[in-house]
């Protein structure tokens, strides 16, 4: 028998070529294979991040963030469903309402000065306080007020709202 454990010996053995290369290729193999934790300064163990793991979790991250995004525009698309559905009547009444005035106003100004205002206003945003005003606040009001109506998301804030109105009744 020969001796494998020195490098040496096998090289000057009687073994085949084809034993050599398998024997290269097994402690080429050995060296290949994953490290294990190291330890930082801290003593805290560390993994090193590289190849498929680092761009799994870049696809992670990546994923989730188009979730959440996917999420807050179906919960838009569910509030206008329920804008246009009447869910809420009260509101739904007020959009009309405020579409109706908006529509009598702009046909009866002309286009110069509603561009003129739209120029104003758009320009003007460094002039503005940086605090939200009352036409805001409202808007925010309403919108965080029209209901989800789907099985898959359900609406906590208005839940918690009709709970809170349901106490003091």
């Amino acid at each position: 028998k020969v001796d494998i454990s020195d490098e040496k010996s096998i090289q000057s053995s009687d073994l085949s070529e084809a034993d050599k290369k398998s024997y290269k290729n097994r402690q080429a193999s050995y060296s290949k294979q994953p490290k294990p934790l190291s330890l930082s300064r801290e003593g805290t163990s560390q993994v090193k991040e590289d190849g498929i793991i680092k761009k799994m979790k870049e696809m992670q991250v990546k994923a989730g963030n188009m979730q959440a995004k996917l999420h807050n525009f179906n919960v838009f698309l569910l509030k206008i469903r329920s804008l246009v559905s009447w869910t809420d009547k009260t509101r739904t009444k007020l959009f009309l309402c405020i579409l109706i005035l908006l529509t009598i106003l702009l046909r009866y100004i002309g286009i110069r000065y509603i561009w003129g205002l739209a120029v104003v206003f758009i320009f003007s945003k460094p002039l503005r306080s940086k605090e939200k005003d009352i036409f805001d606040l409202l808007f925010e009001d309403f919108w965080n007020g029209l209901p989800v109506d789907s099985f898959t998301h359900t609406n906590l804030d208005m839940a918690a709202i009709y709970s809170l109105y349901k106490d003091e009744v």
